[in-house]
């Protein structure tokens, strides 16, 4: 057996490093919507250090920049309201949980104040906890108003990138734009995508149910100009991407970290094929790790940080409710809430969506730790976890395929078994459902 007929598939350390010496890095759309998320100094160590050392190594196929220019100015809104109306809505339950301490305290007091019935306690031993208390509602209501002075200043930072965009302007500095297909030729794809996507052949397959038209063959579209590009200038090609999922590449998330182990393996095998030369895959956690590794180029501290915390938070949403149902038929609703430590929280709900005030409620279960949960893990784009509840337990298995999760759904309790299909609501939309 010639081992060496493998070797592509698994780049050792000798192929990654000459690759490195020569190859083209090529960004998806992911990877460039993603520097929107990003803080002011992580955007400009990469805009002032990264991209001007590799100028002219940096290339996004014709595709990729008509993704990024249609998705820009919808991405631009969205740090505002997924992570900082998070946050606040997070900061907001310190003041009323300072609240709900002090009434019932208060309670406790009315309940123990009388000398002559049980129960009866000395309120003296209250005064010393009533004093700190007031001192904390005071520095909380000090807190409150620079924090949201902070909240202020950040969301201008991003509303002013939307007046003078720096992202646009460093991907127009350095990157180079391959050449646009005509209608013919994205058809041909089209018609090429169908047989592989309904067989499973990468790239992109996962795209097929929630996209229409010639848009649900983007990726492979994306993928046949690179092969193009790498055929026209016999160049390997490194691609960067944050859409880490399993219709591109081999996926490992562990202790929190998300990883790209390899390139599935036709796509290496249909671009050697095509090109003779090499193609890997990094999330641009990995490019950046490698770039200090191949190049000696010194990464601020803190970057690297930064950047692999965005893209390990990228499979799922944790800024949104994951709902199932049909608000016209009130028997069968169910919201899924997912957070960062493991834990997933499961609300179902019956009777009349319509009625006001149902988000309100379904927000407070979420935030108070409802006691219907468990803890989910993730391998690819495969999740599965189990819901304890007090009745019993639900064992959920599927997979994620961006805002959705199909997940089969086994009831030890009814040994009833279903499969669902949840889509991730941001609160906004969610009060499109419930209110």
């Amino acid at each position: 057996m010639k081992e060496n007929r493998i070797r592509n598939y698994y780049f050792d350390e000798e192929i990654e490093k000459s690759t490195w010496s020569n190859c083209v890095f090529v960004f998806d759309t992911s990877a460039l919507l993603n520097f929107y998320y990003y803080s002011q100094q992580t955007k400009l160590h990469l805009f002032d250090k990264v991209f001007p050392f590799l100028k002219g190594r940096l290339w996004i196929p014709n595709h990729v920049e008509f993704e990024y220019l249609k998705n820009r100015k919808e991405t631009l809104k969205k740090p505002i309201r997924e992570k900082y109306g998070t946050i606040l809505d997070e900061f907001a339950q310190l003041n009323s949980n300072i609240s709900k301490v002090k009434n019932q305290l208060e309670n406790i007091k009315n309940k123990t104040k009388k000398k002559l019935s049980h129960p009866y306690v000395n309120h003296i031993i209250f005064e010393s906890f009533d004093s700190t208390l007031d001192d904390l509602s005071k520095e909380l209501i000090l807190l409150n108003t620079d924090f949201n002075k902070e909240i202020d200043l950040r969301k201008a930072e991003i509303s002013n990138t939307a007046d003078n965009d720096d992202v646009k302007l460093a991907i127009d500095n350095f990157f180079e734009v391959g050449k646009a297909y005509d209608f013919d030729r994205m058809m041909e794809i089209s018609a090429q995508g169908e047989f592989r996507y309904r067989n499973k052949i990468a790239p992109g397959f996962e795209d097929y149910n929630s996209k229409d038209g010639i848009q649900r063959y983007g990726d492979l579209i994306v993928w046949k100009q690179i092969i193009d590009y790498a055929s026209h200038t016999s160049k390997p090609i490194v691609l960067i991407t944050d859409d880490v999922k399993q219709d591109w590449c081999h996926v490992e998330k562990k202790g929190g970290e998300t990883r790209i182990i390899r390139p599935k393996e036709e796509l290496v095998q249909e671009f050697t094929d095509s090109t003779k030369t090499h193609f890997w895959m990094y999330t641009l956690g990995q490019f950046i790790t490698n770039l200090e590794k191949y190049n000696s180029l010194k990464i601020e501290e803190g970057i690297l940080a930064e950047i692999e915390e965005l893209t390990n938070s990228s499979l799922l949403r944790y800024d949104a409710i994951y709902y199932s149902g049909n608000p016209s038929n009130p028997s069968n609703q169910s919201c899924l809430r997912f957070f960062e430590d493991g834990k997933v929280i499961n609300v179902s709900l019956m009777g009349n969506l319509n009625k006001p005030g149902t988000l309100t409620n379904v927000q407070k279960w979420f935030n108070s730790g409802y006691r219907t949960n468990g803890q989910y893990s993730i391998v690819d784009n495969q999740i599965e976890f189990t819901i304890l509840s007090d009745y019993g337990s639900v064992y959920y298995k599927g997979i994620i395929e961006k805002d959705i999760l199909r997940l089969d759904v086994n009831s030890h309790t009814t040994n009833h078994q279903s499969t669902k299909i949840y889509k991730a609501l941001s609160l906004a939309e969610s009060s499109e459902i419930f209110d």
